[in-house]
């Protein structure tokens, strides 16, 4: 469920794609079951119709699809290393959607590993986030360069102990 609800790692198009055609679907078995509760009437006593249990279940569904919606974006932002606050440029009326849906659904995300996680295109879901970095170091007596390799997780900087002496 961490695949669909949470924050981490990225998506690529068709993934940002799938989760909100699925949002779309789910939301429009919602409005079917709305009118097979209600028995299909449109007046203002439509939800004075529902049970509260189908009241809760209405509740609950549609914010089950809101939150997978934000967070499918939010892992696409992280797919073009971009901070999920960039979700909120959706808040604008208008340009805000055209343009969220114009990045996030057309535009390729960088290649290779980000700030966020390896690359979505090319690799699985479930992979190592281990990395090899280089890291170049003084050697303080000699003022001669050396670089050293450090193997380091995402988000983690490599501590004391990574250079060669």
């Amino acid at each position: 469920m961490g695949f669909l609800f949470g924050f981490r790692g990225r998506f690529n198009r068709s993934q940002w794609w799938g989760v909100n055609l699925l949002a779309v679907l789910v939301y429009f078995a919602l409005l079917i079951f709305i009118r097979q509760v209600t028995g299909g009437g449109s007046d203002e006593n439509t939800f004075a119709k529902m049970s509260l249990l189908s009241i809760m279940i209405c509740i609950a569904t549609t914010i089950s699809i809101f939150w997978m919606s934000i967070t499918a974006s939010i892992k696409r932002y992280h797919d073009h290393n971009k901070h999920g606050w960039r979700y909120l440029v959706c808040i604008t009326p208008i340009v805000g959607p055209i343009w969220q849906m114009g990045e996030l659904g057309f535009l390729r995300g960088t290649d290779g590993p980000n700030d966020f996680d390896v690359d979505s295109e090319k690799s699985a879901p479930y992979v190592s986030r281990q990395t090899t970095q280089t890291i170049t170091v003084a050697a303080a007596p000699a003022r001669r360069l050396e670089t050293a390799t450090a193997r380091t997780s995402f988000g983690q900087k490599p501590g004391f102990g990574t250079r060669r002496e």
